[in-house]
Formats: C-alpha cells, sequence, structure tokens
C-alpha cells in the first residue's frame, strides 16, 4: 500500500470531493495503465498460459 504524507504533491483522479467536510477522495491507480491493455487481446480470443 502507498502512503501519501501531508503537504505532499501527488497526481491522482479524484472520485469524491466534499466542500462541507473539507475532504477530497483521490485515486493514484486509476492513473495507471490497465494490465489487460497491455496483453493485446480483444474479447473472445482464448490466450494460453501457465
Amino acid at each position: 500500500m502507498e502512503v501519501v504524507r501531508p503537504g505532499q504533491r501527488i497526481t491522482g483522479e479524484v472520485l469524491i470531493a466534499d466542500a462541507r467536510h473539507g475532504q477530497v477522495s483521490l485515486s493514484l491507480k486509476a492513473l495507471q495503465q490497465d494490465p489487460w491493455d497491455r496483453l493485446g487481446a480483444d474479447l473472445g480470443d482464448v490466450v494460453p498460459g501457465v
């Protein structure tokens, strides 16, 4: 699990912004490439594996 410290600058995708409570929920994972995209397989393809 990745830990973010107060005051640290990060890049993330905003999931929820709650102005009433002064809270913002961010996703760091949303900006990472989907590993299934790198596979290069299409829906219905049979991919051999171990």
